[in-house]
Order: structure tokens, then sequence, then C-alpha cells
């Protein structure tokens, strides 16, 4: 299953893409919605995600973002959300794929695909 999923990455990376991403605060959290462009790779191979540094040393944040909807018209193209308190400005999270097999893969150390929205 690893070299399947590590071969799909591979053949299909270059085409992931970051679409539109919305970010709406309310009460006490941020709603981040990020459209994603996947193309012919299957969700489940990746994992999409908000990434924090740490604030005064302490560990980076990372939020799992959920596939809510796919976009419609967009072939490979899905929405995922995520909400985090508004403790931090939204502008100290970065979204970001990472590829994930569900096989305890350390990425980026044995897997290299890994891609920050800029």
């Amino acid at each position: 299953r690893i070299v399947e999923w590590q071969r799909a990455l591979a053949q299909n990376w270059a085409a992931v893409r970051f679409g539109e991403l919305e970010v709406t605060t309310r009460d006490t959290q941020h709603l981040f919605e990020l459209q994603v462009h996947l193309h012919e790779l299957d969700p489940t191979t990746v994992q999409v995600e908000l990434y924090a540094n740490g604030i005064d040393g302490g560990s980076p944040e990372r939020q799992i973002m959920k596939r809510i909807r796919e976009l419609e018209g967009v072939p490979g193209g899905h929405v995922y959300a995520a909400r985090v308190p508004a403790a931090r400005p939204a502008a100290h999270y970065t979204p970001r794929i990472i590829g994930a097999s569900g096989n305890n893969v350390a990425v980026p150390l044995e897997a290299p695909w890994i891609d920050w929205q800029r």
C-alpha cells in the first residue's frame, strides 16, 4: 500500500494546487475554508491542515482540515474547513497539504510531499 501511495503522489503531486482561502472570525473562533485542487489524486492520499509556529518556544499548532464538499464543476476540486481559537490572529495560520498514507510514513523525512500555501 505504501508503494502504491508513493507512486500516486509522485505521478500527480505537480498538479496539486491551492484555490481561494476564506477566513471568517466569529466570537472566539476563526473559520477557515480552503479550496484545494487535487486533480487525479484520491483525497484519502493527502491531509490538509492549518499550521502555526509555536509561541514562546512552544510546540507548533497543527489543525487538520475536514473535507466538507466537492467543488461543483471542478474535477478534483474540494473544499476543506477548520475552526481554530481566535486567541491568535488568523494570519498566524498557514494552510498546507501533506501526503498522508495512514501507514505512519514520516512526511517530509520518508516522503517529500508537502506543499504550503503562499
